[in-house]
C-alpha cells in the first residue's frame, strides 16, 4: 500500500511541475486580423516584415514601430508562418495573427508574430 501512496505521490507532483513549466515558458499573445500588403526579407538581419492593408493595431506597447508586424528569422516556426503568410498573400486571404505581448519581445521595435492562422473562408 505504500508503494502505491509514494507512486502515487511522484505522479501528481510530476502533473503539478509539469504544468508549472509550460505556463512559465508560455508567451503571452494577442490576436488580429489582417490582409496582406507586402511582404519584406531583410537583407541585413534575414528577419521578414509583413505589412497589411489595415492600419497596424497596437497589441504589444513596447513595440513602437506601428508600420507592420515581424518574424523572427530564428524562430522555429519561422518557416510555416513564412509559408503560410505567403500562401494568404498570394491568395489574397485575411489572416488571424497573433503577436507576442512580452516586455521588449520587439524585432526592430516591429510586433512579433507568434502564430498565424488562414481565412480561406473570409
Amino acid at each position: 500500500m505504500k508503494y502505491i501512496q509514494f507512486n502515487m505521490v511522484k505522479a501528481v507532483a510530476a502533473i503539478i511541475l509539469m504544468g508549472a513549466f509550460s505556463t512559465a515558458n508560455a508567451v503571452q499573445v494577442a490576436e488580429t486580423t489582417i490582409t496582406i500588403s507586402s511582404i519584406r526579407t531583410s537583407e541585413n538581419t534575414g528577419n521578414v516584415y509583413i505589412y497589411p492593408v489595415e492600419t497596424v493595431e497596437e497589441l504589444n506597447g513596447s513595440c513602437d514601430n506601428l508600420s507592420g508586424y515581424s518574424i523572427d528569422k530564428n524562430y522555429e516556426l519561422f518557416n510555416q508562418i513564412y509559408s503560410s503568410l505567403l500562401t494568404a498573400a498570394t491568395s489574397g486571404k485575411k489572416v488571424d495573427i497573433w503577436v507576442s505581448l512580452e516586455d521588449n519581445d520587439c524585432i526592430n521595435q516591429f510586433q512579433k508574430i507568434r502564430v498565424v492562422e488562414i481565412l480561406f473562408n473570409k
